[in-house]
Order: C-alpha cells, then structure tokens, then sequence
C-alpha cells in the first residue's frame, strides 16, 4: 500500500512540474494588430503562424446554423516579397482554374487603412457545409481577403458570409477592418 502511495505521489509532481513547465507564461501567444470585434461576435487567439485569429458571429436562434465568420492568416516570408508580389502568389491559387470551390471575381482594389496598405479581393465560392443531418451541401458563400505585408510576414483576412446576405454584412465587415491598428 505504501508503495502505491509513493507511486501516485510521484505521479502527481511529475504532473504538477510539467504543467507548470508547459504554462510558462513567456509562451503566450499576442497579436501583433488589433481589431475591434461588433457585439455578438466571439473572436479566438490561435497562434504566432498560419491561423492566428479567428471570430465568428455568435449564433442568434435555434436554426441560425449558417453563419459569419473572420480568420487571420500570417506567413512569414523569404526576402523579397512585397505587398504585389505576395497578393499575386495567394490571388492565384484562389482563382485558379484547379480551385474547383472557385466561382468568381466580383473585385479588386488597392486601399489603406490606419496607415497600413492593404490589397482586397472579393470573390464568391463554394463552400461544404455539413447540415445537422450530416447531409453535405456547397454554399456560395461571398469572401472578401484583405492582405498586406509587415517585417517579412504576410498577413491576410478572410471574412465569409452567404452570398444573399453580403450586402447585409459588409457593413459589418467594414467595420472590423476600419478598426485594424499593425501594433508594430
């Protein structure tokens, strides 16, 4: 018995010493922007690299399934890129004649906000969606990707919404991006 004690003792600080080691507060993850979310929007930290935020608007009702959503890509890069030359690498692969989820352009610009110089893209494609009766459909979903470039790291937002209501939401959409600040 007094072994199986000691046994579960030293389980327990093995435990606690490498939960203490892996919440090593120098680990955590920040933003290097900021971006104010509207009310009934939930926004998550994901990482310093690919994913690095994501929100999406908080369901309203029962059947509210499909919904809004906003995430934050950052790719650090080899030296030479630029804004252009960065758009133009990740534009291709979205419009793509092998992007079978691809449907259409709908625009382009060149646009700064607070300072920093961003590119857009707005595009309509299809996107699977799993039903509550895990029957799987395409919806033409309208995304709009805002991309820029700081300190060799390529950064871009994808904000989705269905396609009959972008216009309901692009003044939502506005309203996230007019509130981006680069920290940096």
């Amino acid at each position: 018995m007094k072994l199986l004690s000691f046994r579960n003792l030293l389980l327990i600080l093995a435990i606690s010493t490498m939960s203490l080691i892996s919440c090593n507060k120098d680990d955590e993850v920040t933003l290097d922007f900021e971006i104010t979310l509207p009310e009934g929007w939930i926004g998550t930290v994901r990482g310093n690299q690919d994913v690095v935020y994501s929100a999406a608007r908080i369901k309203q009702f029962e059947n509210d399934t499909i919904g809004e959503w906003l995430t934050v890509w950052k790719q650090a890069l080899p030296d030479g890129y630029n804004l252009n030359s960065y758009y133009n690498a990740i534009r291709s692969q979205i419009v793509s004649y092998d992007n079978v989820y691809y449907l259409s352009l709908i625009g382009e610009k060149d646009t700064t906000i607070n300072s920093t110089n961003f590119k857009r893209l707005i595009t309509n494609e299809l996107e699977k969606y799993v039903t509550s009766k895990q029957d799987t459909v395409d919806l033409n979903r309208t995304r709009t990707y805002y991309f820029f470039l700081e300190k060799n790291n390529g950064y871009y937002f994808t904000m989705s919404c269905q396609d009959t209501a972008y216009y309901r939401y692009k003044p939502v959409f506005d309203g996230i991006m007019s509130s981006f600040h680069y920290k940096y």
